[in-house]
Protein backbone atom coordinates (compact mmCIF):
# COMPACT_ATOMS: atom_id res chain seq x y z
CA UNK A 1 0.00 0.00 0.00
CA UNK A 2 2.65 2.48 0.87
CA UNK A 3 4.97 1.58 -2.00
CA UNK A 4 2.29 2.72 -4.42
CA UNK A 5 1.53 5.64 -2.68
CA UNK A 6 5.32 6.54 -3.43
CA UNK A 7 5.84 6.34 0.16
CA UNK A 8 8.64 4.51 2.41
CA UNK A 9 7.75 1.25 3.49
CA UNK A 10 10.72 1.32 5.48
CA UNK A 11 8.86 2.88 7.90
CA UNK A 12 6.46 0.34 8.67
CA UNK A 13 8.98 -2.12 9.18
CA UNK A 14 10.44 0.51 11.53
CA UNK A 15 6.94 1.00 12.91
CA UNK A 16 6.66 -3.18 13.65
CA UNK A 17 9.74 -3.51 15.02
CA UNK A 18 9.26 -0.69 17.35
CA UNK A 19 5.89 -1.76 18.33
CA UNK A 20 7.12 -5.52 19.14
CA UNK A 21 10.50 -4.80 20.29
CA UNK A 22 11.73 -7.19 17.82
CA UNK A 23 14.82 -6.15 15.45
CA UNK A 24 14.37 -6.95 11.16
CA UNK A 25 15.68 -10.14 12.16
CA UNK A 26 13.57 -11.17 15.22
CA UNK A 27 10.74 -10.55 13.33
CA UNK A 28 12.07 -12.64 9.80
CA UNK A 29 11.75 -15.36 12.77
CA UNK A 30 8.88 -14.85 14.41
CA UNK A 31 6.83 -13.91 10.92
CA UNK A 32 4.53 -16.57 10.73
CA UNK A 33 3.35 -16.44 14.59
CA UNK A 34 -0.10 -14.17 15.19
CA UNK A 35 0.58 -10.49 15.92
CA UNK A 36 -1.07 -9.92 19.32
CA UNK A 37 -4.38 -7.32 18.46
CA UNK A 38 -2.98 -4.73 20.42
CA UNK A 39 0.12 -4.36 18.52
CA UNK A 40 -1.97 -5.04 15.26
CA UNK A 41 -4.46 -2.31 15.72
CA UNK A 42 -1.46 0.54 16.51
CA UNK A 43 0.43 -1.10 13.39
CA UNK A 44 -2.44 -0.97 11.46
CA UNK A 45 -3.52 2.82 12.49
CA UNK A 46 0.26 3.76 12.45
CA UNK A 47 0.40 2.75 8.30
CA UNK A 48 -2.45 4.76 7.69
CA UNK A 49 -0.80 8.09 9.31
CA UNK A 50 2.58 6.96 7.35
CA UNK A 51 0.03 7.06 3.89
CA UNK A 52 -0.57 10.61 5.14
CA UNK A 53 2.78 12.11 5.37
CA UNK A 54 2.85 11.49 10.04
CA UNK A 55 6.46 11.10 10.77
CA UNK A 56 7.06 7.52 12.10
CA UNK A 57 8.67 8.96 14.89
CA UNK A 58 4.71 11.35 15.60
CA UNK A 59 3.23 7.66 15.42
CA UNK A 60 5.40 6.57 17.87
CA UNK A 61 5.50 9.70 19.78
CA UNK A 62 9.60 9.60 20.41
CA UNK A 63 12.74 9.44 18.68
CA UNK A 64 16.08 8.73 19.58
CA UNK A 65 19.03 10.95 19.99
CA UNK A 66 22.55 9.77 21.04
CA UNK A 67 21.04 6.52 22.27
CA UNK A 68 18.49 8.24 24.60
CA UNK A 69 14.63 8.22 23.90
CA UNK A 70 12.88 11.66 23.98
CA UNK A 71 9.28 12.33 23.35
CA UNK A 72 8.13 14.17 20.21
CA UNK A 73 4.57 15.21 18.66
CA UNK A 74 3.41 18.05 16.10
CA UNK A 75 4.70 20.57 18.39
CA UNK A 76 8.55 19.80 17.97
CA UNK A 77 10.92 18.65 15.20
CA UNK A 78 12.38 15.80 14.61
CA UNK A 79 15.99 15.14 15.55
CA UNK A 80 18.54 14.56 12.65
CA UNK A 81 21.79 12.61 12.23
CA UNK A 82 23.64 15.89 11.98
CA UNK A 83 21.99 17.18 15.00
CA UNK A 84 23.88 14.54 16.90
CA UNK A 85 27.02 15.29 15.62
CA UNK A 86 26.65 18.83 16.20
CA UNK A 87 26.05 17.82 20.01
CA UNK A 88 28.69 15.23 20.03
CA UNK A 89 31.24 18.33 18.74
CA UNK A 90 30.18 20.20 21.38
CA UNK A 91 30.87 17.17 23.73
CA UNK A 92 34.30 16.58 22.26
CA UNK A 93 35.08 20.32 22.68
CA UNK A 94 33.87 21.07 26.06
CA UNK A 95 36.58 21.83 28.86
CA UNK A 96 37.55 21.00 32.32
CA UNK A 97 35.76 23.96 33.98
CA UNK A 98 31.58 24.37 34.39
CA UNK A 99 30.24 26.13 31.58
CA UNK A 100 27.47 27.86 30.90
CA UNK A 101 25.69 27.09 28.02
CA UNK A 102 22.42 28.71 25.79
CA UNK A 103 20.54 26.48 23.34
CA UNK A 104 18.17 28.70 21.53
CA UNK A 105 15.23 27.33 19.39
CA UNK A 106 15.51 24.25 21.91
CA UNK A 107 12.23 22.50 20.49
CA UNK A 108 11.81 18.90 22.35
CA UNK A 109 14.70 20.01 24.51
CA UNK A 110 17.18 17.32 23.23
CA UNK A 111 20.35 19.80 22.81
CA UNK A 112 20.33 20.95 26.27
CA UNK A 113 18.99 17.57 27.76
CA UNK A 114 22.12 15.99 26.00
CA UNK A 115 24.36 18.48 27.34
CA UNK A 116 22.66 18.38 31.23
CA UNK A 117 23.45 14.86 31.18
CA UNK A 118 27.00 14.92 30.00
CA UNK A 119 27.93 17.96 31.69
CA UNK A 120 25.30 17.99 35.01
CA UNK A 121 27.51 20.50 36.71
CA UNK A 122 26.97 23.30 33.84
CA UNK A 123 24.08 25.32 33.93
CA UNK A 124 21.21 25.35 30.72
CA UNK A 125 19.53 27.51 29.30
CA UNK A 126 17.23 26.45 26.55
CA UNK A 127 14.63 28.88 24.98
CA UNK A 128 11.94 28.60 22.38
CA UNK A 129 9.46 30.85 21.03
CA UNK A 130 6.84 28.12 21.76
CA UNK A 131 5.08 27.39 24.90
CA UNK A 132 3.69 23.90 23.41
CA UNK A 133 7.65 22.86 22.01
CA UNK A 134 9.01 23.61 25.77
CA UNK A 135 5.90 21.44 27.55
CA UNK A 136 7.54 18.64 25.49
CA UNK A 137 10.81 19.79 26.33
CA UNK A 138 9.98 19.93 30.14
CA UNK A 139 8.45 16.42 29.87
CA UNK A 140 11.77 15.00 28.24
CA UNK A 141 14.45 17.53 31.07
CA UNK A 142 12.01 15.39 33.80
CA UNK A 143 12.53 12.12 32.16
CA UNK A 144 16.35 12.16 32.44
CA UNK A 145 15.92 14.11 35.54
CA UNK A 146 18.26 17.14 33.56
CA UNK A 147 18.26 19.16 36.86
CA UNK A 148 20.74 21.77 35.40
CA UNK A 149 18.59 22.59 32.19
CA UNK A 150 16.46 25.60 32.53
CA UNK A 151 13.48 26.63 30.03
CA UNK A 152 12.24 29.89 28.98
CA UNK A 153 10.17 30.65 26.73
CA UNK A 154 11.72 33.60 24.32
CA UNK A 155 11.61 34.66 20.87
CA UNK A 156 15.86 34.37 19.88
CA UNK A 157 17.36 36.15 22.45
CA UNK A 158 14.53 38.58 23.37
CA UNK A 159 13.34 37.73 26.21
CA UNK A 160 16.65 36.76 27.88
CA UNK A 161 18.26 39.28 30.50
CA UNK A 162 21.56 40.33 29.88
CA UNK A 163 24.37 37.86 30.53
CA UNK A 164 27.45 35.75 29.41
CA UNK A 165 27.66 31.77 28.14
CA UNK A 166 30.56 30.19 27.48
CA UNK A 167 28.58 28.55 24.67
CA UNK A 168 25.81 29.79 22.95
CA UNK A 169 23.73 26.76 20.51
CA UNK A 170 21.18 26.58 18.08
CA UNK A 171 19.70 24.42 15.24
CA UNK A 172 16.84 26.14 13.78
CA UNK A 173 14.64 24.55 11.51
CA UNK A 174 15.81 25.00 8.02
CA UNK A 175 14.84 24.01 4.87
CA UNK A 176 16.64 22.23 2.12
CA UNK A 177 17.62 23.71 -1.55
CA UNK A 178 15.25 21.02 -3.27
CA UNK A 179 12.55 21.97 -0.92
CA UNK A 180 13.16 25.80 -1.53
CA UNK A 181 13.02 24.31 -5.43
CA UNK A 182 9.68 22.43 -5.33
CA UNK A 183 8.12 25.45 -3.21
CA UNK A 184 9.47 28.19 -5.54
CA UNK A 185 9.15 31.85 -4.04
CA UNK A 186 6.66 30.72 -1.11
CA UNK A 187 9.68 29.22 0.84
CA UNK A 188 11.68 31.51 3.37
Amino acid sequence: MLKEQNKFPEDAQYLMEELSGFNYTQLQLHRNEIVPNDIMHKFRDGVVKLGMDVPVQYILGYAYFLNRNFTVNENVLIPRQDTEEMVQKIIDDHSAKNESICDIGTGSGIIAISLGIAFPDDDILATDISAEALKVAQLNADNYQANNVYFQQSDLFKEIKSQQFDVIVSNPPYIAEDEKKRHGSKCY
